[in-house]
């Protein structure tokens, strides 16, 4: 099994998440560019690809369900998706547990 990386936001992204609770704000629309995540992480999703390409190996792709076609959700469902900058939440593990349900079963 080969996991892809997923999205990351920084620490400031993390404060504006905060700050526009605080006030109310629409927190679905604290988010990164798809575009951004996936030129960022060029280089390892072809290295992995490499790697991926092997006879049974599985490809799980992180980003696939923290992103839609045009930007990756710090937030959704009422929940933070992130613990902190490196560290997905509970809810956040669990949008990415369908992906892992092929290799470990339910």
């Amino acid at each position: 099994m080969v996991v892809y990386p997923f999205p990351r936001f920084d620490s400031r992204t993390l404060k504006a998440l905060v700050r526009a609770a605080a006030d109310g704000a629409d927190l679905n629309e604290i988010t990164q560019p798809l575009e951004t995540f996936l030129r960022d992480n060029r280089g390892a999703f072809a290295l992995l690809d490499e790697v991926g390409a092997r006879q049974g190996v599985v490809r799980i792709h992180p980003h696939t369900r923290l992103c839609d076609d045009r930007r990756c959700f710090v937030y959704g469902n009422d929940r933070a998706y992130y613990a902190d900058e490196d560290h997905l939440s509970l809810s956040g593990a669990a949008i990415l547990s369908p992906l892992f349900e092929r290799v470990f079963g339910r």
